[in-house]
């Protein structure tokens, strides 16, 4: 593959492994150890400005931006919504279980 205008250097051999050696020597050994240390845990997250990962400023002037590119109407231009009356739900999929 080509980049910038240099190749790249092909990558490594797999390292050499003997599987199923007959040498007596090998054989109550355990594997060596692996050359690169286990991956642990992720790192932490960066730390947080005041709690919180966007700046006050940073979501306020999201939220001025978006407010500007849209008209709203005001919360006194809505009508007041209905009352709320109880009544008793009916869920088919629980009615028919023990009928059959």
């Amino acid at each position: 593959m080509i980049r910038n205008g240099g190749r790249d250097a092909p990558p490594p051999p797999p390292p050499y492994r003997i599987h199923g050696s007959s040498d007596p020597m090998n054989r109550g050994k355990p594997p060596p150890p692996p050359t690169r240390t286990p991956v642990g845990p992720p790192p932490p997250p960066p730390p947080m400005r005041n709690g919180h990962r966007d700046s006050i400023s940073t979501v306020r002037s999201y939220l001025d931006d978006f407010e500007s590119k849209y008209s709203f109407h005001p919360v006194e231009d809505f009508p007041a919504p209905e009352e709320f009356k109880y009544f008793q739900r009916i869920y088919p999929s629980k009615t028919n279980r023990g009928k059959y």
